[in-house]
Formats: structure tokens, sequence, C-alpha cells
């Protein structure tokens, strides 16, 4: 018995430590695009008129807007711990691959395939457990058994 309350605190021990480093990780993602956000909007203000010169391209502008929606998107995916979260960044990475770089014909085929395959596993192979709102609910059901099944303090004395 004691054993097993060694192991329990352990793995308990061990999702807090991996819990705050992931949300450490999410504190500098989220500084990040917000630094990353600030310097496209200064970029485009200073830039004015003559942003569609030859210096500035709307690809790059869009390969930057891309960029900060998948540093969003991976800061969800930290979070939420879904199926669907990381299904959602593989999109936004074969789009923003899609949109923002030049690929020849058969790469831009092999991506809409990929993001059509991608599509029809979210929408037609994705449990209700992968769904965002279902893991809350789930996690919430856990915490409940958790503090349900713990011992008293009576228990414990003895």
């Amino acid at each position: 018995m004691k054993d097993h309350n060694i192991q329990t605190r352990l793995k308990e021990l061990l999702l807090k430590g991996i819990g705050w480093i992931e949300t450490i990780i999410s504190i500098i993602l989220v500084i990040t695009t917000v630094v990353m956000t600030i310097g496209l909007i200064l970029s485009l203000i200073n830039e004015g008129p003559g942003m569609l010169s030859e210096n500035v391209s709307v690809r790059s502008i869009l390969e930057r807007f891309f960029e900060l929606v998948i540093c969003i998107e991976f800061v969800r995916m930290l979070s939420k711990h879904s199926v669907e979260s990381i299904i959602e960044i593989i999109l936004f990475s074969i789009a923003r691959g899609m949109i923002a770089e030049v690929q020849s014909p058969i790469e831009t085929l092999i991506l809409i395939a990929a993001l059509l395959g991608l599509m029809v596993i979210r929408k037609y192979f994705l449990l209700p457990d992968d769904l965002e709102i279902n893991v809350k609910k789930k996690i919430k059901k856990e915490k409940q058994c958790t503090e349900d099944t713990e011992p008293s303090e009576e228990y414990r004395r003895n």
C-alpha cells in the first residue's frame, strides 16, 4: 500500500511538473506571438502605401500571419490536450505551406490531398472523446472521481 502511495504521488508530481513546463512554454509562445504581431503591425504602418512594392510581397505578409496563427494554435494545443487541436495545427501548417511557399503542381496536389485527408479524419474518424468539449468534461469527471476516491483523513491516520 505504501509503494502504491509513493508511486501515485510521484505520478502526480510528474504530471504537475509537466503541466508547469507546458504553461511556461505557452507563456513564452504568447509573448513571442504578441511581439511578432506588434512588429508586423508596425511594419505594415511604416510601409504604408508602398507596402506592395518590390521589397514586400503579399506572400511574405501571409507567411508572417500564418506563423502567428500557428503559434496561437500551438499554445491552444498545449493547453487543451485534444486530438482535434493537433489536427487543426497540422491543417494550418499545411495551409501555410500551400499559400506562403511556391510548389510544383505535384507538391500542391499532395498538399491538397493531405488537407482533404485531415478534414475527412476530423469529420468522420474523431471519437467523441477526442473533441475539445468532451475532453473538458472528461477532465472534470476525472478530478471528481479522484476527489471522491481519495481516502479520508481518518483512514490515512490508521
